[in-house]
């Protein structure tokens, strides 16, 4: 990838059915071509449900542009400039996990080549925050270990 930080506004040019058997021949094809040069990546699709995109214009100029960033532990934001309609590509593996924000508003985050997280923007001055939010499963089984470490050393510690 091009080393435009963790964030980058990039074209969708099309929208692939993916499952595990396909996924890695998919984005081998796509980091064979020109594609990340041109930023364009595609939409892989899990479900089979996401609808036909408008790929963009032969030539087109950038679709936009990042204009600073910065990461604090697991939230990282940026602000940028999109020209069109495009994507805000975050380059770390998607997971539903993370949270996206544009504007201060949650967006449903899709997972575009080569697995990264993407979500549309429309054209103008905009500002992302990607969030790692760990899940209610995560908390409850680390308070269950905790009590179970206590259990087991309350349980070690008999007086004699």
């Amino acid at each position: 990838m091009p080393d435009t930080g963790y964030f980058d506004i990039v074209d969708v040019a099309g929208a692939v059915k993916t499952t595990r058997d396909t996924f890695y021949d998919v984005n081998d094809r796509w980091l064979a071509g020109d594609w990340v040069s041109r930023r364009q990546h595609l939409l892989l699709d899990w479900k089979g449900d996401v609808p036909a995109l408008a790929p963009p214009q032969a030539n087109a100029p950038p679709p936009g542009r990042i204009l600073n960033e910065r990461q604090d532990a697991d939230v990282y934001q940026a602000e940028f400039e999109a020209v069109r309609p495009a994507y805000a590509l975050f380059k770390m593996t998607w997971h539903p996990n993370w949270k996206v924000y544009i504007d201060g508003s949650p967006q449903q985050s899709a997972m575009l080549s080569p697995g990264f997280l993407g979500v549309p923007v429309p054209p103008g001055r905009h500002r992302i925050v990607c969030r790692y939010e760990a899940g209610a499963l995560k908390l409850s089984l680390a308070i269950l270990g905790l009590l179970l470490v206590a259990i087991l050393g309350r349980a070690g510690h008999r007086p004699a």
